[in-house]
């Protein structure tokens, strides 16, 4: 985990590859900047279901302050 002073502050920013069915959905969404989108991420943590933001860069890796796990995704949306 690495820390990054940056778009979340002096929070520690956990880092994943998304997978290729991700990495689709994420193609057709339009870009907040040059090479990187802000999302907003539906996970299941626990018995719920929460809303995360995040940033993907280059449609393939998510980076937020939450630790994700890939296989808990279950949507993603421009923020």
């Amino acid at each position: 985990m690495t820390s990054y002073l940056g778009w979340q502050g002096d929070k520690p920013i956990n880092s994943i590859d998304l997978p290729e069915n991700w990495v689709k959905n994420c193609s057709g969404l339009p870009e907040s900047g040059m090479g990187y989108q802000k999302v907003e991420v539906l996970v299941i943590k626990g018995d719920e279901q929460v809303s995360v933001n995040g940033i993907v860069l280059n449609c393939s890796i998510l980076e937020t302050v939450d630790e994700i796990q890939p296989e808990n995704i279950l949507d993603i949306s421009i923020a």
